[in-house]
């Protein structure tokens, strides 16, 4: 897709569109930018992008706030699977250090209000 396709898909009044040529782009620009980061619904960049921020957090590389928005459920399996990894010792950090479930944007919004 080119650039102009992809302005023309920009939300109305958005403040900024950033544009990545790749997905390795996407996740530095990601880190550099971003306060904190919600993984919302998506494909496997966004599941790539967000075990990236996980990994580093999870060695203390970054403190930014992690919120996984689980709309209707999307990420119960993935929070399963984050539950088992915490319970079996493959985590050094508590999950809830890591990342913040939150089940609509709302709780979303007030963990990131709090979390900076």
């Amino acid at each position: 897709m080119n650039i102009c396709v992809l302005a023309n898909r920009a939300r109305p009044g958005a403040d900024e569109m950033v544009i990545a040529a790749d997905l390795a782009e996407r996740k530095k620009l990601l880190l550099e930018k971003a306060d904190g980061v919600v993984i919302m619904v998506g494909g496997t960049g966004t599941l790539d992008e967000a075990t990236e921020i996980l990994e580093l957090k999870k060695h203390g590389r970054t403190e930014k706030p992690v919120v996984l928005l689980n709309t209707a459920g999307f990420y119960d399996g993935l929070q399963q699977q984050f539950l088992r990894m915490e319970a079996e010792g493959f985590l050094p950090r508590p999950l809830s250090e890591l990342v913040f479930f939150a089940e609509e944007p709302a709780a979303a919004l007030r963990y990131l209000e709090s979390a900076t």
